[in-house]
């Protein structure tokens, strides 16, 4: 699939440009994540944040035909995906805090994978 117009951007522009929104939704939730987390914990944010992010995935495959649509879809998408390092970063504290529980990393690879995986068919 390609999009029928980049306008006001020519094809090597706009190949760059779509992944800079996907980067820029990432920077601006950045600011944010941390405190986020902190307040009304981690394991919310971190399901919120899978659950989103396999919604993003799916929103960007139903807007690929146009590419300010699919422009703003990678944004919003990269304002959840800015938690997926997040996941990582926590992965030990999320069951119970101040313990160590290596149990909890398997599903959240787990969701990971699945995660990018049926963002990856979607868009295919």
């Amino acid at each position: 699939d390609s999009f029928p117009s980049t306008a006001p951007f020519d094809f090597s522009a706009a190949t760059y440009f779509i992944p800079l929104t996907g980067l820029l939704g990432m920077a601006i939730a950045g600011v944010f994540a941390g405190k986020i987390s902190d307040k009304i914990g981690r394991k919310p944010v971190v399901l919120f944040c899978l659950a989103g992010s396999m919604f993003g995935g799916a929103l960007k495959w139903f807007l690929r035909h146009g590419f300010w649509p699919f422009c703003i879809a990678n944004l919003v998408n990269g304002l959840l995906l800015v938690l997926c390092p997040l996941r990582w970063h926590i992965h030990p504290t999320c069951s119970r805090p101040n313990e160590k529980n290596p149990r909890t990393l398997p599903p959240l690879l787990g969701c990971t994978l699945w995660d990018r995986a049926l963002e990856a068919y979607l868009q295919s």
